[in-house]
C-alpha cells in the first residue's frame, strides 16, 4: 500500500512539475435587449460593455503580447452592437437621459430614481456626489430638477463614444463647460473612445 502511495505521489509530483497549458476563451454574450413588440431596446448593457469592457479586454492584451486568447462573440451580441453603430438602437436609459429633467414624465422620473443606480458599487464608492444621490434615493427623498450642479472641470470627468457627428456635438458641449479632451499620455477631463468610430 505504501509503495503505491509513494508511486502515486511521485507520478503526481513529476506531472505537476511540467508547465501547465491553459486555453483562454473570452465568450462575449448578451441576451437580446430589443423588445420584439416595440422594436425599442430596453437594457443598456450592450452599449455599456461595448464602450467599457470589450475594448479594455483587447487593450489589456497589448501589455501581455505573449498571452494568446480567443474571443467568441455571439450573433445576438454582434447584431446589437451593429444596431448601436448604425443608430438603430437607443436603450431606455439613453432615451430618458436625452430628455431635459423638466420634460420627464412621472414614469420616467421613477425609472431614473430606480434604475440609474444599476452600477458597480465601486464607482459609487469613488464618487461623493453619487454616494449622496444614492443615500437620498435609499431614504426615499424626492429629487429636484435635477439637483446636479453645472459641469465643472474641477470635479467632472466624461468618456464619450459614438459616431463622428455625435462625438463632435458632445465635445463641443463639454468644452463649453471648460472640460478638455485628454488621453492616456495626457489626462484631462474627458476622453473620446475610439474603438467603435466609423
Amino acid at each position: 500500500m505504501k509503495k503505491r502511495f509513494w508511486a502515486a505521489v511521485f507520478l503526481l509530483a513529476t506531472g505537476l512539475a511540467q508547465p501547465l497549458k491553459v486555453a483562454i476563451l473570452w465568450h462575449q454574450h448578451q441576451p437580446p435587449y430589443e423588445n420584439p413588440l416595440t422594436g425599442q431596446y430596453e437594457g443598456p448593457w450592450v452599449r455599456m460593455h461595448g464602450v467599457n469592457g470589450y475594448p479594455w479586454m483587447a487593450e489589456v492584451l497589448l501589455e501581455f503580447p505573449e498571452v494568446k486568447v480567443s474571443f467568441d462573440y455571439t450573433s445576438t451580441l454582434l447584431k446589437q452592437i451593429q444596431d448601436y453603430l448604425s443608430g438603430k438602437a437607443k436603450d431606455a436609459y439613453w432615451r430618458v437621459s436625452e430628455k431635459p429633467a423638466g420634460a420627464l414624465t412621472p414614469e420616467e422620473r421613477a425609472f431614473v430614481v430606480e434604475r440609474f443606480f444599476d452600477i458597480n458599487p465601486r464607482f459609487v464608492a469613488e464618487s461623493p456626489r453619487y454616494q449622496e444621490l444614492q443615500a437620498k434615493r435609499n431614504r426615499g427623498e424626492a429629487f429636484t430638477d435635477l439637483g446636479v450642479p453645472v459641469l465643472s472641470p474641477e470635479t467632472d470627468r466624461a468618456m464619450i463614444c459614438g459616431n463622428l457627428a455625435f462625438n463632435l456635438e458632445l465635445k463641443e458641449m463639454l468644452e463649453s463647460y471648460g472640460l478638455n479632451e485628454g488621453a492616456n499620455s495626457n489626462p484631462q477631463q474627458y476622453v473620446v473612445e475610439k474603438a467603435f468610430l466609423d
